[in-house]
């Protein structure tokens, strides 16, 4: 372990004990890039509201609040992908990890405040000096989840992946790189956009497919984002149980690996459907349709996915071992885990059904229908809760080791986050149906609070 011992000692009950020998420096340098990512999140929320940026106009995205929104979603990444790495360092290190750690946290920290700058400069479609700094951030994202997850399969297989959960951790690392399959879609729906008949691949796709060319840069932003939301959601949910540890009742339920195995096959499912529908130009088919009604093959196979999630719950609450003193911020971590995981299940894709077999009423955003206005709302409610505020809420609580272990710390942090939670949570369903967009205003400044805050605590962790 390079020279950084780490002794078990038996207690008397026949539990195990970590000392640590390393010096207090450990993993420093891993806990102050969580810090700056986390802080840096915080300050994104603010810059895109004084840019401009309309996060609250109903419907989908324009392309200024497109580009706005992965200022906020890359560090969230970063912050995930670090976790993943984390899990590989607790007990046995990456060979060469301190220069490896700066190298990533490098990486992370450049990624973040590069896609952040170029986000915040770009104000229409076209290439522009801050299209070219957000592109060199995302790249640089792209090489830094690519090393963690090339050095995590090395580690995996040399060591028989003897210190993680398989299950967990295959579930996980398909995620990640459903995640890394989905970013080069992301270059060419940008690329095809701004450089439109002069975009070789865009004109020969289109010519095979027999679709116009905004029909084929509409498949590959589709195909894209919803790729990359349900790959970094599968990850980030299955992430808490990837560690093998004497402080949970044993190692994996039956009702934990079924919901994993779920999750992983459903990735799979939706990473194949997705590369599929962006590269031949397919459209999934209706399922259990009735009327206006029905439910697309890919929400199906989304819905799957979070049927196995829902499944991790049980486990994500289960009170854990007092004796594990390493340990003691998981308890609040995997609890708001659970709480975020349980809003997103009720708020998004429960709601979301819902809207699905009442289009008599919401009309698919669009026509005459009596809650148009109402679906629109719901279109930019569950992106912004679902798959803006969660993800940065769980990107930062996934990395909870960083920060301090002091019960009092956790009870700040937790209090901010359920507030964030419930405001967004209620708010979903405030904008959907009274069309009021309030509490998820609230909900959005809280969250560049709470990561605020958390940022602080993991500085304040790098320094003990």
């Amino acid at each position: 372990m390079n020279g950084h011992a780490k002794l078990q000692i038996i207690t008397g009950n026949g539990s195990f004990k970590k000392v640590n020998e390393m010096d207090k420096n450990q993993h420093r340098s891993l806990k102050i890039t969580i810090a700056v990512l986390s802080a840096w999140s915080g300050l994104m929320f603010i810059i895109f509201e004084l840019t401009g940026v309309k996060w609250f106009q109903p419907g989908d995205f324009s392309f200024r609040t497109a580009m706005a929104y992965h200022g906020i979603l890359i560090p969230a990444w970063m912050m995930l992908t670090l976790s993943y790495y984390s899990q590989h360092i607790e007990d046995c290190e990456f060979e060469g990890s301190d220069f490896t750690e700066k190298l990533l946290g490098a990486g992370a920290i450049c990624a973040g405040i590069l896609t952040g700058i170029g986000s915040a400069m770009i104000h229409g479609q076209g290439f522009s000096p801050g299209t070219g700094i957000q592109i060199s951030g995302m790249v640089i994202a792209e090489i830094t989840a690519l090393i963690i997850i090339i050095k995590a399969f090395s580690y995996h297989f040399r060591t028989s992946g003897d210190k993680v959960n398989t299950t967990a951790w295959w579930t996980v690392s398909i995620a990640l790189i459903g995640l890394s399959l989905a970013a080069p879609l992301g270059h060419i729906a940008g690329a095809a956009k701004d450089f439109g008949e002069k975009f070789n691949i865009l004109i020969g796709q289109a010519n095979f497919s027999g679709l116009t060319s905004n029909e084929v840069i509409n498949g590959y932003i589709g195909s894209h984002s919803h790729q990359i939301m349900a790959s970094f959601l599968a990850a980030g949910f299955a992430l808490p149980f990837i560690r093998k540890s004497t402080c949970k009742q044993g190692f994996l339920t039956f009702m934990e690996k079924t919901g994993l195995f779920v999750m992983a096959t459903a990735t799979i499912a939706q990473v194949t459907l997705y590369q599929y529908c962006a590269w031949f130009g397919w459209e999934p088919p209706d399922i259990f349709s009735n009327g206006t009604n029905g439910l697309p093959l890919d929400d199906f196979v989304l819905v799957v996915l979070g049927f196995g999630m829902l499944l991790l719950i049980p486990g994500l609450l289960l009170k854990r071992k007092k004796n594990c003193a390493s340990e003691n911020y998981s308890c609040y971590a995997d609890r708001l885990i659970a709480v975020l995981l349980m809003a997103y299940m009720v708020s998004v894709v429960a709601l979301g059904l819902y809207i699905e077999f009442h289009e008599q009423y919401f009309g698919h955003g669009q026509g005459n229908a009596l809650g148009v206005t109402n679906d629109l709302a719901y279109i930019r409610a569950h992106i912004l809760f679902g798959f803006m505020i969660i993800p940065a809420l769980l990107g930062a609580l996934l990395n909870g080791n960083v920060i301090n272990n002091r019960k009092q710390v956790w009870i700040i942090t937790a209090g901010f986050a359920i507030f964030v939670i419930v405001t967004g949570f209620t708010g979903t369903f405030v904008w959907t149906f009274f069309l009021n967009s309030l509490l998820l205003k609230i909900s959005i400044v809280f969250t560049a609070v709470f990561l605020f805050i958390f940022g602080y605590f993991s500085i304040v962790r790098s320094k003990a």
